[in-house]
């Protein structure tokens, strides 16, 4: 009886996760991961940027987002690109790719 139970709490746990995974990953944008990654290793704000091209992928295996940024006011058109995955909606952005070229 006692295995029963735990087995229940566990299933019902996984269930509220996926469900919890599930949801964030219909709300919100995954562009908006990259953000706080380019602040951490390039010092620009998002008003800093401007947007150039990108694009995002969700699976059942996470979330994904890649994007290429020009930074306003440089005359020698410097641009950013990054790449972030996110496995579950629940952990942080991980950086795949991240460059600055002059």
């Amino acid at each position: 009886m006692n295995q029963k139970k735990w087995l229940k709490i566990g299933g019902t746990l996984l269930g509220v996760a996926f469900l919890v995974n599930a949801a964030g990953s219909i709300i919100g944008d995954p562009i908006d991961g990259v953000f706080p990654e380019i602040k951490k290793r390039a010092g620009y704000d998002r008003q800093d940027l401007l947007y150039l091209s990108g694009g995002y992928s969700n699976s059942l295996l996470g979330r994904s987002a890649e994007a290429e940024f020009q930074i306003k006011g440089e005359d020698d058109g410097k641009t950013i690109r990054i790449s972030v995955h996110k496995p579950l909606h629940l952990l942080p952005w991980q950086v795949r790719t991240f460059e600055t070229t002059p």
